[in-house]
């Protein structure tokens, strides 16, 4: 052991550590758990299993925990064998992005103590230590002993990639399993949710600390990021908590809030042409179910549900469509590939969007407009009296609205009666992804008042 790693272990805390050669500040959530990270007991001839989870949010800096205690335990011992996996490139270059800064100190790490360059993706040293930090893929899962697994976001990895890296540190004499993230209604999150709940049973440690504890996360943007989210998503992604993902996903009040008078002009004013507002149109195509086209005016933040259309699949759909809607930007499931790519011919700006990875962000979105009074539904009661079908459609979106619920055991929404709904997020998908400016592609401007 070198004189400056003897000084080091000695001397310097880990919250003194970070801040000499890191240039940090930990936070008393961060420093508890970088200090259980790095305060491995010594003495047992018998492996111990040490296991903790950490649920923080957003921002909340447990990755930068984790990347400090690696760079500890490597500033005092080179043999430690260290294996990262991210649930995304992105995640996994953050953590490198705070390990590299004290490896690249030559009082810490002298530069001959390194068996080749250290890379984002691989820090070896001669004495057989490492720090290994990869997205999540099962040919890396499979390889390889470590002493430490760390699980970084957890639930963006998928459970058979999850459950086969865990046997990486079997054969450690000090094993380590580290479980970190943000409690997402991701591909993991029950995974993640059902450890979390039972930690102390299945011998981890649980690790949390509140925003407020984070000096770098500002109050005021916090509270005014919220107004952005609607309450679940806030939940988890600003507070560190668990989103109750359960019961209804729209509320009966959230939804009778958004039925107004169709003759008020105040609360239901006459729509305007693109480019002076934006539009978008959600297409939910109908195999063996209702096909239903929904059309959105967005002003101020509020979107307008102008018209919605329920047909039977009939082949002449898709005419219908292009004669209706054609300078409308549509947005519709990948189910309807064929149809999809016949609109795409007649020249129609087409976006196909993917429910498997983009259901909960736009759930979140219509839900956000929902709890704000950012939707707006014409009365079919009122309506009825000059033009009863359309009133009749207008109640099917809102009877489905209403009856749209969460399964308990997959707290995903289940998959019936849901056709003018889906129609309806596919059209949200227009203000949640960003858009060039031109005519029918103005920025939504959120009010945050």
């Amino acid at each position: 052991m070198q004189n400056t790693e003897q000084a080091l272990q000695s001397s310097l805390s880990l919250v003194e550590f970070a801040k000499l050669y890191g240039g940090i500040e930990l936070s008393p959530g961060q420093l508890r758990f970088g200090q259980w990270i790095t305060q491995y007991p010594t003495g047992p001839k018998d492996p111990i299993l040490r296991q903790a989870i950490a649920k923080v949010s957003r921002g909340g800096g447990k990755t930068i925990s984790a990347g400090t205690a690696f760079a500890y335990l490597h500033s005092i011992d080179r043999t430690w064998k260290i294996f990262c996996h991210s649930g995304s490139f992105e995640q996994a270059r953050y953590l490198y992005g705070y390990y590299e800064p004290y490896i690249r100190d030559p009082d810490l790490f002298p530069p001959d103590c390194f068996k080749g360059e250290p890379t984002r993706s691989l820090t070896a040293f001669k004495e057989g230590g490492f720090l290994k930090v990869l997205a999540a893929s099962e040919k890396q899962s499979r390889g390889g002993h470590v002493d430490i697994c760390a699980l970084d976001e957890v639930v963006l990895i998928k459970q058979d990639l999850i459950e086969a890296v865990l046997g990486t540190i079997r054969a450690s004499r000090r094993p380590m399993l580290l479980i970190m993230s943000t409690a997402s209604a991701k591909i993991s999150y029950h995974w993640f949710i059902d450890k979390w709940q039972n930690a102390k049973e299945l011998g981890f440690e649980p690790f949390e600390w509140p925003p407020e504890e984070c000096p770098w996360i500002s109050g005021t943007v916090t509270a005014q990021l919220r107004k952005l989210y609607d309450k679940a998503t806030a939940t988890v992604e600003l507070e560190g908590g668990i989103a109750d993902f359960q019961g209804f996903v729209f509320t009966g009040g959230d939804v009778d809030a958004a039925i107004v008078d169709p003759t008020n002009e105040e609360l239901w004013p006459l729509p305007s042409a693109a480019p002076l507002t934006d539009w978008s149109l959600g297409v939910d195509w109908g195999f063996g179910h209702p096909h239903v086209n929904i059309d959105v005016e967005y002003r101020s933040d509020v979107a307008f549900i102008r018209d919605i259309q329920i047909r039977e699949q009939e082949p002449n759909v898709v005419d219908e469509i292009n004669a209706d809607f054609h300078d409308r930007p549509l947005y519709s499931g990948v189910d309807g590939k064929r149809e999809n790519a016949q609109l795409k011919a007649y020249g129609m700006n087409v976006t196909e969007v993917a429910f498997s990875t983009d259901k909960q962000l736009l759930i979140g979105e219509a839900r956000r407009r929902f709890e704000r009074r950012l939707i707006r539904i014409p009365d079919p009661k009122i309506l009825a009296e000059s033009d009863p079908p359309k009133a009749k459609e207008y109640q099917f979106l809102i009877d489905e609205l209403r009856a749209y619920h969460y399964n308990p055991t997959t707290s995903k929404p289940v998959k019936a009666d849901d056709d003018a709904v889906d129609a309806l997020l596919y059209a949200m998908k227009h203000v949640v992804t960003p858009r060039p400016y031109g005519p029918g592609s103005l920025p939504i401007m959120r009010v945050l008042d």
